[in-house]
């Protein structure tokens, strides 16, 4: 699970681009299910299972997409200036690295506040990717990004849960975005249909499209928490 985590979270998907998220877990859950296949809106659909009279046909939805930014103007000196996809929180920005689609890394700052206490807007903001004019910028407006930290793990022997993850520092989460995905292919085993939606950030429009085709009974959203978890045997012992 954790290496798995590990490919995820060092894949970037940003609402609207999870082209690269969806081909990593369709490359995972290929293997375990009996039917793969992507709808119009970029679902990911994984059906295991046949519907018979004695039983129930159960969705599980986990969205593929994660937070990001997008370019919206190259300045003389090569900065970017940008606007946010998804619930992006302007504390956890500055000083973060963030990886554009075309494997450009760049670092946000912003702009000389004058004051060391005030915490800058957006449009203060900027991401420097080492260019020093328009010109030389590998970055062209419209181009998105994503969190480019790598995934971190390290031992905590005083928590309750024995190993921390960390990584995609533009957001302050231990347990990351797209993370939740593994969690769907470890319940393939019992399960009829786990979905892959794109762009839940903005808002879940893949999800509602998604329940209203595959017309399941009960539907079970797979999500990361800030403070409750759920064991995932505990997850399967209530489904099944």
């Amino acid at each position: 699970m954790k290496s798995l985590i590990q490919e995820l979270v060092e894949t970037i998907g940003p609402s609207g681009y999870e082209m690269e998220v969806r081909d990593l877990i369709r490359s995972k859950v290929e293997p375990l299910a009996d039917n793969v296949h992507i709808d119009a809106l970029g679902n990911l659909i994984a059906t295991k299972g046949k519907i018979s009279s004695r039983g129930i046909k159960i969705m599980l939805a986990a969205h593929m997409d994660e937070i990001g930014v997008m370019a919206t103007h190259i300045d003389e000196n090569g900065f970017i200036r940008f606007t946010t996809i998804g619930g992006v929180r302007r504390q956890t920005c500055v000083g973060g690295r963030v990886r554009f689609l075309n494997g450009t890394m760049g670092v946000i700052n912003h702009d000389d506040l004058g004051d060391v206490n005030k915490l800058p807007t957006f449009n203060q903001m900027f991401i420097d990717v080492g260019a020093t004019n328009q010109g030389d910028c590998p970055v062209r407006v419209g181009d998105v990004a994503a969190s480019g930290c790598r995934h971190r793990s390290a031992a905590r022997p005083e928590a309750r849960i024995r190993i921390g993850i960390s990584g995609k520092l533009i957001q302050p989460n231990l347990e990351l975005d797209n993370s939740v995905c593994p969690k769907l292919q470890g319940l393939l085993d019992h399960l009829d249909h786990p979905r892959g939606v794109p762009a839940a950030e903005v808002p879940a429009v893949g999800g509602l499209a998604d329940a209203w085709a595959a017309g399941p009974q009960p539907i079970v959203e797979v999500l990361r928490v800030h403070k409750h978890r759920v064991p995932l045997e505990a997850l399967t012992a209530l489904l099944c």
